[in-house]
């Protein structure tokens, strides 16, 4: 069996020629789109009239696909307690936004994306290591972001780390407390000092 693909086309109708091809009508923040699922025959096919039609497309493998079923795959596999990766708020069951931490939208268009998920030795987005319990706040903050997002959504399943993060924000709040402090000894001093 070879590859299969899905096909995304950008437009706001369905053209004839679509019709054939069994498309589903999706909508994201850009609009309405057009997605279905292909081998490499009909990719090739599908994309030239496409192009002819002037229709902009996306077409990556299905490996790549967000699963409808990756939710469920998670609380079976993690079954609780849970805390956001993001910012280590408790999280009821009901309140847990399962988030992509290489996110699908990175994955789809991206080939260093699609690497890092190989070099961690995944092979779908969906990989139970590549999914991670969030808050909707940090989830919608997140979107499709990497970097920090990135090193938070690894690292923050460990308690160590967020006890880092703690002792950190504690020594720069002590740090900026004794410089207010000091820069107000000094504008004191000088005050004496100016009116001797």
């Amino acid at each position: 069996m070879g590859n299969k693909f899905i096909l995304e086309l950008y437009t706001e109708k369905q053209t004839e020629w679509m019709e054939e091809y069994a498309f589903q009508q999706k909508k994201n923040r850009q609009g309405l789109y057009y997605l279905t699922e292909t081998d490499e025959k009909q990719k090739k096919h599908i994309l030239s009239k496409a192009r002819k039609s002037h229709i902009r497309s996306r077409c990556y493998g299905k490996e790549w696909a967000r699963s409808s079923r990756c939710r469920e795959r998670f609380f079976r596999e993690n079954p609780g307690p849970y805390r956001c990766r993001y910012c280590n708020r408790r999280l009821e069951k009901d309140q847990v936004v399962v988030d992509h931490i290489i996110p699908v939208n990175k994955v789809k268009i991206s080939n260093k994306a699609r690497n890092m998920l190989r070099r961690s030795g995944m092979t779908s987005i969906n990989d139970i290591r590549n999914l991670a319990p969030s808050c909707v706040w940090c989830n919608s903050r997140k979107a499709d972001k990497m970097g920090f997002w990135y090193l938070r959504g690894r690292w923050g399943e460990y308690k160590v780390y967020w006890a880092l993060v703690y002792v950190f924000l504690l020594i720069a709040m002590v740090f900026a407390c004794y410089s207010l402090w000091h820069l107000d000894f000094i504008h004191n001093l000088t005050k004496i000092v100016g009116g001797m």
